[in-house]
């Protein structure tokens, strides 16, 4: 996922070739190829493991006309193919040979003998759930190890997980995956503190936090939490197992008195609720969700839902390199912000020395989303579950996700109006903000690579609650609720469309982010579940070209032709991905002059969860 600024070499030669009379017809192209006038912005291979199709789907830019749309081919004859349809194709195929059995998981019975198993089942939508659903895998012969809503970890025969795998109500059954638990000067680094009068002031008190943890348990009269309340706990709890909740819980709301003026990490004056399943905390409806743990595959569904429907903040840690058996970014769910990792070289109040932290994840999953999203501080010292007065040195990924969640709650209580309950725009809110650290393109693990506008390693950045706050002031947002017949065209253009006016020289950041529908990508090929796909491009004045040729070979007798001025080009710049949700664009204008931000969809499903046609859609721009 690449932010592409297209005043390059091959318009260089366009602008040449548009001095020159064509004689000549076009040449015929291939269904892959491009023309002269176009360039490749993406392009992957998909292949459908069960009906052998193979297909090719590739972001074209227009040069000439600085249009960005979708091609997609059959990988051998090159013929335009209807990409939706062979993925339904696939999954109905899939369903027919392997019931509800994941490819890998039907692998992993197969392969067992007789020897039980345990798997995650999650219950088609609208099928049962919590005790229900535990009572029929109970009659089924699965013994229950947990339930979590319309989803539940079993131990269970071969013969029992594959009767299991016929039953209509069952829409998936994978491998079972534990979840894996991945300060104050972190709350300085992310440009929290500024934020922080409401809280001194008393507001704040009503904004519902959600911990979610294995083994949750924090110690609540700890002296950093003295401006918090807390849910009554589900049940008794061990602070002998609470050191990393508490830390948690003290890197995302805590405050304390430092050098006699008090300094918050993030909402302190916060309503807690700690619970360790994922619908035991969203039963309480929090607006805020910090889950530091990993999740699987089968959770996406529930957290996805939890956007979709109950305007859910969710936050949750990319994982750490030294978890045994993760391969990449464990962030499965679409709608939520994945939190990887910098360290602050032991200076949080220098953005100058702040590196990618080398043991937080972020290779790619499956699909070929990039994650992480953004970046929080690894390494911070925070509240310990030994004593009220205890301090604890963490670090990882863990800590890194509560300091962002923390920084997005002192946004929603500075910005209510604006900001509550607005999770795709708190998405697009602080990756647009992510402009605040130095760049050095010569060392890669530098946080961000500004130009590409998203890292491989750090996603968008780490954001910054000032710049975040200014945006909002500023009113450079749009969030809206959009249908594909009503708010896009027939060409697929959103009808709104938004402009940013910068000084030649200024970067300029915008960030779109849209919410996907809920499912489970454990059903789709390549677990690319993304139902709607928008492409996010700006446009702006022309820009003179300058042609410098190349100086004359040694030894020959050709003189040195000046520097040519071209006519100008219009300036476009595009960013194109065929399985994320979020798009960003960076650039440093090249005059000045008025730039028009443009959204397109190239794709739109229905949404298998409640068959609509909608989505929620937001954007996010600044300039420096």
């Amino acid at each position: 996922m690449r932010s592409r600024l297209y005043v390059s070499p091959v318009l260089v030669a366009l602008a040449l070739a548009a001095c020159h009379a064509a004689d000549s017809e076009p040449e015929a192209l291939a269904p892959t190829d491009v023309a002269d006038d176009e360039e490749i912005a993406s392009s992957r291979e998909d292949r459908f493991e069960e009906t052998g199709v193979r297909v090719v789907r590739t972001k074209i830019v227009d040069l000439a006309h600085g249009e960005l749309r979708d091609r997609v081919v059959d990988a051998v004859t090159g013929a335009p193919v209807d990409y939706d349809a062979l993925r339904d194709a696939e999954m109905r195929a899939r369903r027919a040979r392997l019931g509800a059995f994941t490819p890998a998981f039907a692998a992993a019975v197969a392969a067992s003998g007789e020897a039980p198993l345990t798997a995650d089942i999650l219950a088609i939508v609208g099928g049962p759930r919590d005790a229900d659903l535990a009572r029929e895998l109970s009659a089924a012969g699965a013994k229950v190890l947990r339930v979590d809503g319309a989803l539940a970890a079993v131990e269970a025969t071969p013969d029992v997980l594959r009767a299991l795998a016929r039953d209509g109500r069952v829409a998936s059954i994978d491998a079972r995956i534990a979840a894996v638990p991945t300060s104050l000067a972190a709350a300085r680094d992310l440009g929290s503190l500024p934020l922080q009068w409401p809280h001194l002031l008393g507001v704040g008190a009503g904004i519902k936090v959600a911990v979610v943890e294995p083994d949750v348990c924090v110690r609540r009269t700890h002296q950093d939490f003295r401006f918090l309340t807390f849910e009554p706990a589900a049940f008794p709890c061990d602070l002998g197992r609470g050191h990393h909740s508490t830390a948690v819980l003290g890197t995302l709301a805590a405050i304390r008195l430092v050098n006699g003026s008090w300094e918050g990490a993030g909402v302190f004056r916060a309503h807690i609720i700690e619970r360790d399943t994922t619908n035991g905390a969203l039963a309480f409806d929090p607006e805020i969700f910090n889950m530091s743990a990993t999740h699987s595959v089968s959770e996406v569904r529930g957290l996805d839902e939890a956007v979709w429907t109950k305007r859910t903040m969710i936050f949750a840690g990319s994982a750490n390199l030294d978890i045994p058996g993760l391969s990449g970014a464990t962030c499965h769910a679409y709608n939520l912000a994945c939190i990887g990792g910098y360290g602050t070289g032991g200076t949080p109040e220098s953005y100058a020395d702040d590196v990618h932290a080398s043991n937080a994840h972020w290779r790619n999953p499956v699909s070929g989303r990039e994650e992480p999203d953004l970046v929080g501080p690894m390494g911070v010292r925070t509240a310990g579950a030994a004593a009220d007065d205890r301090y604890v040195g963490f670090g990882g990924t863990s800590f890194a996700t509560p300091a962002v969640a923390g920084l997005a709650g002192l946004l929603v209580t500075k910005h209510r109006t604006q900001l509550g309950r607005q999770p795709t725009l708190m998405r697009a809110l602080l990756a647009a903000s992510a402009i605040v650290h130095p760049v050095d393109d010569g060392d890669s693990t530098r946080i961000p690579i500004i130009g590409d506008a998203v890292d491989d390693k750090t996603g968008a950045g780490a954001p910054n609650g000032v710049k975040a706050s200014d945006i909002v002031q500023a009113g450079t947002y749009h969030a809206a609720r959009v249908v594909r017949g009503t708010h896009f065209d027939a060409n697929g253009k959103y009808a709104s469309t938004f402009s940013i006016t910068a000084a030649q020289g200024q970067r300029v950041r915008v960030a779109l982010t849209w919410d996907n529908c809920p499912v489970n990508p454990s059903l789709f090929p390549n677990e690319d579940a993304l139902i709607v796909d928008l492409d996010l491009a700006v446009r702006g004045p022309n820009v003179p070209i300058t042609y410098q040729p190349l100086p004359p070979v040694l030894g020959t007798r050709a003189t040195v032709t000046p520097r040519i001025t071209l006519p100008t080009i219009p300036f476009f710049t595009s960013n194109a991905s065929h399985v994320d949700n979020y798009e960003n664009v960076e650039f440093v204008a090249p005059v000045a002059g008025t730039y028009v931000i443009e959204v397109t969809a190239p794709r739109w499903g229905v949404c298998p969860f409640d068959q609509s046609m909608a989505t929620n859609l937001a954007l996010a721009w600044t300039k420096q």
